[in-house]
């Protein structure tokens, strides 16, 4: 089903339906729909000096997404994620490590545990991987132990190397730092793919039909991807458009935060809404912050680095918003200050960023698309603000006793209740868990804990 979004001229814009992402697997994007809507305002601003009409009301005959200056985000949900999920079914995986990796499924048991592979596919602007489905006809086929590369390295485009280096570092994080062996503990191999786009489609009134936006040569409209997301299997991340959003394998908190929804998959099964996915989604936020950290060396929480997906926005677009005095725009979220990480206002449009940091502020929201599956990237920010708070109370490097803590929680998985293969979990509940982990292994930071959940209001 496709239902409609925003009219614009004489075209309306569409995006698929949220019942096909019901998928048997999490489809968790790292820039949440708020965001997106948010960003609107800046339709036709050129990042230089001066204003100019959009060209977004007149894309099926004018190229005008190739003009690089100005800023043309499209409305709401642009992202075909029906089609992406679709497709990246045909990709063929091990199935020996793939097969059944649905919320809260575990590996066999009997499974040996190996080595993982690291595996890039470059899609090179590729929308429907159904068209791509052979291995070998990807410019890069696969990077990793196996000679299966049609390009040597040094040709690699750079969100290939980008993906592949990071994903091995995230590996040696959760390696060295918990002793897990990948995403599912047992050597999972680690897929990446690069270099995603999405078609624009509208319904044009003159003809009654959906159409796929084309330029002045009849050629389909493909747009980089403005997003990263993890749909069970593989970890997936468009270019940005390059003038709000650069490049998402280059942020390696980008790369940590979407490998960690595997893990949060694998070891305790998380549903993707409300609260319990609001707990997945500050989980992937504390575990891709404390591992750019440690790439970092960042060892004092107080002036560690707490933003999320500050590096996947462009420092032009960020000048820009505070020289013309429309704000500011820092990064996503932050999770030392939730609802700071942007504010801007133009003419009669306002986005700000509506994390809360204390239960008291909490948002009720509908288990939609539009509702952001009842808050997951809103809610959040009361969690992220706990888990800061611990660390400077408790000091020394977040991935340390923190982290250690939060990693034993989420394994152990003795916290709220499961249904169909999914576990549903309040945040009283995981801050029960957390407390209880460090009773058993963290004498000395228990209070320190306690008192980080007080003060967000748990």
């Amino acid at each position: 089903m496709i239902n409609k979004v925003t009219p614009t001229n004489n075209f309306d814009f569409y995006r698929v339906d949220d019942q096909h992402c019901r998928h048997s697997h999490s489809c968790c994007q790292f820039v949440p729909q708020h965001i997106l809507n948010d960003l609107q305002m800046f339709n036709g601003v050129s990042l230089d000096t001066e204003i100019v009409p959009t060209h977004f009301g007149a894309l099926s005959n004018e190229p005008s997404l190739s003009q690089k200056k100005i800023i043309d985000i499209q409305p709401s949900v642009h992202m075909l994620r029906a089609t992406r999920i679709q497709a990246f079914d045909h990709l063929k995986f091990d199935p020996s490590i793939n097969a059944s990796i649905g919320f809260g499924a575990v590996s066999n048991d009997s499974q040996p545990t190996k080595e993982p592979k690291f595996e890039v596919y470059d899609l090179d602007g590729a929308t429907d991987l159904k068209t791509r489905q052979g291995i070998p006809e990807y410019k890069v086929a696969l990077l990793g132990n196996k000679a299966l590369l049609q390009l040597p390295i040094d040709e690699w485009p750079p969100s290939a190397k980008n993906a592949y280096n990071t994903a091995q570092q995230v590996y040696k994080f959760y390696q060295s730092l918990f002793n897990r062996n990948s995403i599912d503990g047992k050597g999972m191999d680690i897929l990446s793919a690069v270099r995603l786009r999405t078609y624009v489609v509208y319904y044009d009134h003159t003809t009654q039909a959906s159409k796929i936006a084309t330029d002045q040569n009849g050629q389909p409209i493909r747009i980089p991807e403005n997003n990263a997301f993890w749909d069970g299997a593989v970890m997936a991340y468009g270019e940005g458009d390059g003038m709000i959003f650069s490049d998402f394998t280059a942020s390696k908190d980008v790369i940590g935060h979407e490998l960690t929804h595997g893990v949060t998959e694998h070891a305790c099964g998380l549903a993707y809404e409300e609260q319990s996915g609001a707990l997945n989604e500050h989980i992937s936020d504390v575990f891709g912050a404390i591992f750019r950290q440690w790439l970092k060396e960042e060892k004092d929480p107080i002036t560690a680095n707490w933003l999320i997906g500050d590096d996947c926005i462009k420092d032009d677009f960020k000048d820009m918003v505070k020289t013309r005095r429309f704000g500011h725009w820092n990064a996503l979220r932050s999770m030392s200050e939730p609802g700071n990480a942007y504010s801007v206002t133009k003419g009669n449009s306002k986005g700000v960023d509506p994390q809360p940091s204390h239960m008291n502020n909490y948002k009720t929201l509908p288990n939609t698309r539009e509702g952001d599956n009842g808050g997951v990237h809103i809610n959040s920010g009361i969690l992220n603000k706990a888990f800061h708070l611990f660390a400077t109370k408790v000091g020394g490097p977040a991935w340390e006793t923190p982290g250690k803590i939060w990693y034993q929680t989420i394994v152990d998985a003795n916290f709220g209740k499961v249904n169909q293969g999914q576990r549903y979990a309040t945040f009283e509940d995981f801050r029960n868990a957390t407390v209880n982990t460090a009773k058993k292994d963290f004498q000395g930071a228990v209070q320190a804990l306690e008192d980080a959940w007080n003060e967000v209001g748990l």
